[in-house]
């Protein structure tokens, strides 16, 4: 492949931060509203049209959007992924502007205290950082009713989910109002969308980074590896991964730092492929690379890529005759007119919410008998008949959070493709993990079960896993 590449110029940086996900994006802002000069690598392409993106469907050409300003278009990356998943990692990761921001529901809660104060260090508890939380907030508002006509369309689905949950003794709240409210709670979504548009980070904390002189923003640029001697680091190497990126050394400003801030896969690779990491690894990175990975005398010997978590996704699935979905991934290249219009026109209709029709969100706690409580955030959304099936359906997904305890390891193999290792699901001492999924997943499906006319599938309750 050949790519139309600049080589890196001789000016040196303060920062060099490596990746545009939130914490790069939020960490490059903020670093250059205080006089740094800050370089934001991002190895992906642009996303939204400001920035430079243009993948589209025929109806946006017009426009100034493309598929990623589209929250109705969200779930199109699970059926077209090229040149935006990262292509040097099994799992699904996004590899470009924005990063997971990009490519995600956009939903958008207010911590609860226990995310800070159950494993942060003192100085980084809820009553420290709630001023920074009411800053990011008002930087990034939410909103529940994306539509600028305030209307939520299809509601169905969560109209049924929301009446039998209440009944059942769960609150309604406003997620954000109360979000301490973790237990047996149900509201509509909150997203970062703003004015029909995904917004978010790209449209506000990446927009005042831009403005300033002592700001630069490379994308198609790929970071390999930092160089360093010992603990001190000089530069960062990269080269192009797209037409635009550049090649060779970046160089730091005597004093500089280099913040990785490029999601689990990409920044243990970088550190892998810079001799920091634990020995079977970097084993596996010099006999792949040997001409270019540090000397073994300067190895720094961490356990980059254990520990690893992750949320563990439980779904279960009921069809009922007033459910009634709609076909979001055919909107990307035929769209319905008259919902195409009135998008184009006043940023109102189904397309400003997020497919597949994501509504309500709830939540739910379970103490296992370790005595640690595990946190559930139930995800609802809308999909067609299943298989054999007559009418739609909703799928209900529950998340296990905060207070899982089952861990698992992130890797390389030879030709430098980062995979999981160790799934983080289900391998805790003492089955907790487990026992409090069939716990709250019994009894939401329970409760689902008494809806009048809904149906479920005992073959779609629980994973093989949990049967």
């Amino acid at each position: 492949m050949n790519l139309l590449a600049a080589n890196v110029p001789d000016d040196p940086f303060d920062y060099i931060v490596v990746g545009s996900g939130p914490g790069g994006i939020v960490t490059a802002d903020r670093l250059s509203a205080n006089g740094k000069n800050v370089l934001l690598i991002e190895r992906g392409p642009p996303s939204s049209f400001r920035w430079g993106g243009r993948r589209r469907g025929k109806w946006l050409e017009n426009s100034n959007l493309t598929r990623f300003d589209v929250p109705g278009l969200y779930g199109l990356i699970w059926q077209d992924s090229t040149d935006i998943k990262c292509p040097d990692v099994v799992p699904m990761a996004g590899c470009v502007l924005g990063g997971g921001s990009a490519i995600n529901a956009g939903l958008w809660f207010k911590p609860q205290s226990l995310d800070w104060d159950s494993q942060f260090p003192d100085g980084w508890k809820a009553e420290d950082l709630s001023a920074a939380t009411d800053r990011a907030f008002q930087r990034v508002p939410w909103t529940s009713v994306p539509s600028s006509d305030e209307i939520l369309y299809n509601r169905e689905a969560s109209d049924l989910i929301t009446k039998v949950l209440v009944s059942d003794g769960w609150a309604s709240i406003a997620a954000n109002s109360e979000p301490n409210a973790k237990i047996k709670t149900i509201s509509q979504s909150e997203y970062f969308f703003q004015h029909g548009e995904r917004g978010g980070l790209l449209e506000t904390y990446l927009v005042s980074a831009a403005a300033r002189g002592n700001f630069k923003l490379w994308m198609n640029t790929l970071a390999t590896r930092v160089e360093r001697n010992g603990g001190s680091v000089t530069g960062v190497q990269v080269e192009p991964s797209g037409d635009g990126g550049y090649n060779g050394t970046v160089k730091l400003t005597s004093g500089g730092r280099v913040i990785l801030s490029a999601g689990v896969f990409g920044t243990a690779k970088i550190l892998f492929r810079s001799g920091i990491g634990p020995k079977d690894q970097l084993d596996v990175v010099r006999k792949a690379e040997p001409d270019s990975l540090i000397d073994s005398a300067q190895w720094i010997d961490l356990p980059v890529g254990h520990n690893l978590d992750d949320h563990l996704n439980t779904n279960i699935m009921f069809e009922h005759p007033d459910i009634v979905n709609y076909n979001f991934n055919s909107a990307y290249n035929n769209p319905i007119p008259d919902d195409a219009a009135a998008y184009l026109t006043d940023r109102s209709g189904i397309l400003t919410q997020a497919a597949p029709n994501i509504n309500p969100i709830f939540w739910d706690a379970v103490k296992g008998d370790d005595g640690i409580d595990r946190w559930f955030q139930w995800t609802s959304y809308v999909g067609g008949p299943q298989r054999g099936k007559t009418y739609n359906t909703s799928g209900i997904a529950a998340a296990l959070g905060l207070g899982k305890t089952s861990r698992g390891r992130v890797t390389i193999n030879s030709s430098l493709v980062m995979d999981v290792s160790v799934l983080p699901y289900f391998n805790d001492e003492g089955n907790n993990d487990f026992e409090s999924v069939v716990a709250t997943v019994s009894g939401v499906v329970k409760a689902i079960s008494s809806i009048p006319g809904a149906t479920t599938d005992s073959k779609s309750l629980f994973p093989s896993s949990l049967k």
